[in-house]
């Protein structure tokens, strides 16, 4: 499993089931930060740092039958994605862990850290981390 993947993977499953795809983003951004060796390109966008080729990857491991995308309209009109580990993902869950633990425990250090902060939060601080890292 490649590496963007895996981090999709493994923050879906310490944060499952996650809703948002910015929330996605940005805890993906978060774990990415605190493994060594890990070279993932983000942009920056008006919801904080988009980890590039993570949609990719997320989309793969639903094509695999490993991860679930549900969406539901917003009063918006947009739709609003969330994740989650479908059975066969729960079934994968220590052979991607035992692959990737570096990725898999970063993933786990940063919902803990911040998967409970409201977004609009979450995206400032992101937003601040990355143009420190920028600068």
């Amino acid at each position: 499993m490649h590496s963007t993947t895996a981090l999709a993977f493994a923050v879906i499953d310490a944060g499952g089931p996650l809703r948002n795809r910015a929330r996605l983003h940005l805890l993906a951004f978060f774990s990415a930060r605190h493994v060594d060796g890990l070279d993932l390109d983000v942009e920056a966008s008006h919801q904080g740092p988009v980890v590039d080729g993570l949609d990719a990857a997320v989309e793969r491991l639903q094509q695999e039958g490993l991860v679930d995308i549900g969406c539901r309209p917003t009063f918006g009109g947009n739709l609003k994605r969330h994740y989650s580990l479908t059975p066969a993902g729960q079934r994968e869950r220590g052979s991607v862990r035992a692959e990737h633990d570096s990725i898999t425990t970063a993933a786990d250090a940063a919902i803990r850290e911040y998967g409970d902060i409201p977004l609009s939060n979450l995206i400032e601080m992101a937003k601040e981390e990355f143009r420190g890292s920028v600068a």
